[in-house]
């Protein structure tokens, strides 16, 4: 017995062994999975930030879900385990997208479901993409992509920033190798009083809507739009908002600190320093020699630096026969860009000849074409852009589906600007497809900047289409001026001309420090975009800025670097505004032949039926004889739009007549008259008893023995004659009573008592008439 005791205790004791052992496993696995759940919060302006991780998405590389107030964005960031060949530039693809049922409703489409990204959604992922990309190293050989899903939108808080600030945290705590942190604020500017993180009804009452996105080091981007504001509003509206997205960044940063995994080592595309420099020694001077020769053009230059390399690409590879095709032909390109640098830095000469402030030529014309509402062809050195005004109703508005208007305040839009960029703009061989990304984003910058000197109250629905026809850098700010022309060649009551210039930057490091030299270019060409490091888009009057768009390549600018860009690009803008007063000065008060009309007349409430016809037969008649769009603006106020004067004319007289005061028929009691149907109603029909009198009703109750509930049952139609007898007026309206069934015979039926008449209606009617009346 006590060895079966032993035995069983011993049992015991290695069972409970066991089980304490599982238990602390569990215990440990339990610690580790609390610990990976994350939470971190910021206040920013307005708004409070909050980032939690480790619940939803957690097989991405990254998975960050951003809160503000009743507003959610889960943001993922993944990289591919595959390597991509060399490209030149950082893989990256961002996708933001807004779901229906974030906002409490169900997609309006045929399908009932989200289709394909929305203008708002692709606008949305270039401003994320142009957020992160210049904080990955060059030369990324793994694709990464950031996909941003809207959970949740309320009526307050805005979305595209904390989108902006997920696709940082995203990062940060992912294993994807990245430079950041950044942060990003939305800036207001309302009764003179700067707005972190608004509201959208202070946003709809503000004077300037800002994107700043920054890291600890400085800007690195900004997208906004102004009503004119001055140049230091602006910069004090910058100052604020880098202050407040460096809160937001270091925020972000102890949150990647706290909950982010371990970088993981990938290869990256690098240049041999040695290729380089032998690349230089080989063909350095000639590539020099090209860039100072000003009498070459942007493909004769291109060719020519071509033609150097092609020469002595051989010669180099067999200098390094182990270098990959990408690293010699990325060494042959860092020579162009070291000596156009060196020209800059050292020189301050470009490589077309101009001094650093210096514009291109400019070149502007309008009316092109006499047939067009508007139209205007402007051209800065070798960018030219072809702009068409088109004036068209209120029946021609953009209309938005409700999830965009809901998120966007944005149902309607009587302003619209597409921007096109055909292949043969670069003398390349491309197929014409519909807008790409890039063409939206230049497209809605060139609208933000003329929508705000166009009136709110103009009538017509006005589209500009900026075509370019050559490209050779900044066309989205020729098709700000080129539509700026336009519109005042149409004859829309723009209040002053707006013009844009781009704004470049060429630096020199500083040996083993994070700092450089700097010097800023004003109105860059295409080679000094794709070799500097700024392209900063400013467009305004001479009143303020209505539009800026930076994209930087260096991490971290100055606001020194940014006001003195802001201020040379005012004398710039200026310049460009005196070229293009001089072409039209103000808009055209002649309205072209080709051009449409617009008018309000004033219809008494009483005769809207005259105008609109049966079922709308009369108004539509109109409309398609005259091709006009006629619309009532309200009870009494009738809205005609017109394809040309002699057409408003034509179609204004026409509705005269409708309305004419028409007098009233003779009629006498107890006599029988023949009338012309012409209209119909679901209470009766309306006769003419003589030519040109007003019409009379014929109740349907008058119309048969029978009770009907609709004239077109018994087979009355417009335009037919039928005998009524008249039997006065009626002593409280002053109309006259007429019947038809009086001079129908009674039918004889054998009906219930129901469905019989009382007494002889003819004999009621006659009696009715004879008797004083209490109201008389």
């Amino acid at each position: 017995m006590t060895s079966s005791y032993l035995r069983g205790m011993t049992n015991i004791m290695s069972y409970n062994s066991k089980a304490y052992s599982c238990l602390t496993k569990i215990h440990a696995c339990s610690k580790r999975i609390i610990s990976r759940l994350g939470h971190s919060s910021i206040t920013s302006g307005q708004s409070e930030l909050k980032f939690s991780c480790g619940k939803l998405a957690t097989i991405a590389d990254g998975s960050v879900l951003v809160e503000t107030g009743s507003t959610a964005v889960l943001v993922t960031a993944v990289m591919s385990r595959h390597i991509t060949p060399f490209a030149g530039f950082v893989p990256l693809r961002v996708d933001y997208r807004e779901k229906a049922s974030a906002t409490g409703r169900i997609p309006v489409n045929f399908f009932k479901r989200e289709l394909g990204p929305s203008e708002r959604e692709i606008l949305a992922s270039r401003s994320i993409d142009r957020s992160i990309r210049s904080s990955f190293q060059r030369g990324m050989a793994q694709e990464v992509q950031i996909v941003c899903s809207l959970m949740s939108a309320d009526a307050e808080r805005d979305t595209i920033v904390p989108a902006i600030n997920g696709a940082s945290a995203a990062l940060m705590i992912s294993s994807i190798p990245w430079n950041g942190p950044i942060g990003a604020v939305r800036v207001a500017y309302v009764n003179d009083k700067v707005i972190i993180n608004p509201t959208r009804l202070e946003l709809l009452q503000s004077q300037l809507d800002l994107i700043v996105v920054a890291s600890a080091k400085g800007l690195v981007m900004l997208e906004g739009t102004a009503s004119e504001l001055s140049d230091n509003r602006i910069l004090n509206a910058i100052k604020h908002g880098l202050e407040e997205a460096q809160n937001v960044a270091k925020a972000v940063n102890e949150f990647g600190e706290q909950y982010g995994k371990s970088k993981v080592d990938i290869n990256f595309y690098t240049l041999d320093e040695n290729i380089k420099e032998e690349a230089y020694n080989l063909i350095g001077n000639q590539i020099n020699d090209i860039m100072l020769d000003f009498s070459h053009k942007k493909l004769s230059r291109d060719r020519a630096a071509r033609k150097v390399v092609d020469d002595h690409y051989h010669k180099l590879q067999e200098m390094f026969p182990n270098a990959e095709n990408f690293q010699l032909s990325d060494s042959f390109s860092s020579v162009t860009k070291r000596c156009l640098t060196q020209n800059v830095m050292n020189k301050s000469i470009r490589c077309d000849g101009r001094t650093l402030n210096d514009l291109r030529p400019i070149d502007a014309e309008v009316n092109m074409f006499p047939a067009l509402h508007g139209s205007s062809l402007f051209k800065r050195g070798e960018s030219q852009v072809f702009t068409t005004a088109v004036l068209g109703s209120k029946l021609s508005l953009q209309r938005f589906d409700i999830t965009t208007a809901i998120l966007g305040g944005e149902r309607y839009r009587s302003f619209i600007l597409h921007y096109e960029f055909p292949p043969y703009a670069n003398n390349e061989i491309g197929r014409v497809m519909e807008n790409s990304r890039r063409e939206i984003g230049h497209g809605t910058l060139a609208k933000n900047a003329l929508r705000p000197v166009i009136q709110n109250d103009f009538p017509f629905t006005v589209r500009l289409t900026a075509q370019v026809l050559m490209s050779n850098g900044s066309t989205s700010m020729a098709s700000a001026c080129g539509g700026s022309l336009a519109l005042m060649d149409a004859g829309v009551p723009i209040t002053r001309h707006i013009a844009g210039v781009a704004m470049g930057l060429m630096i020199q490091p500083h040996k083993n420090s994070s700092k450089f030299d700097y010097k800023i270019l004003t109105d860059i060409s295409g080679i000094e975009d794709y070799f500097g490091e700024m392209d900063f888009k400013i467009a305004g009057s001479r009143e303020g800025i209505t539009a800026l768009q930076a994209d930087f390549k260096v991490t971290g600018v100055s606001m020194d670097l940014i006001e003195e860009a802001i201020k040379k690009s005012a004398v710039a803008r200026g310049k460009v505004l005196d070229i293009m007063y001089g072409v039209i000065d103000k808009p055209r008060m002649d309205v072209k032949n080709s051009a449409p009309v617009f008018d309000v007349i004033d219809v008494p409430a009483t005769k809207r039926s005259s105008v609109i016809g049966l079922g709308g037969t009369t108004i539509k008649g109109l409309q398609e004889e005259y091709g006009c769009d006629i619309n009532f603006l309200d009870e009494d106020k009738l809205t005609i739009y017109a394809p040309s004067a002699n057409a408003l004319a034509d179609v204004k007289e026409k509705i005269d007549e409708l309305l004419a005061d028409l007098k009233e028929p003779d009629l006498k009691i107890s006599q029988i008259y023949t009338g012309k149907i012409v209209e119909i109603k679901s209470f009766g029909v309306m006769l003419e008893m003589e030519p040109n009198t007003q019409p009379v009703l014929l109740h349907i109750s008058q119309l048969d023995h029978r009770r009907v509930s609709r004239p077109e049952l018994l087979g009355y139609n417009i335009g037919q004659e039928m005998t009524v007898k008249c039997f006065g007026r009626d002593p409280v309206t002053n109309r006259y009573r007429i019947s038809h069934k009086a001079l129908l015979p009674i039918p004889s039926t054998n009906t219930s008592k129901r469905n019989q008449p009382d007494s002889n209606d003819v004999k009621e009617m006659e009696q009715l008439i004879n008797n004083e009346s209490k109201y008389e």
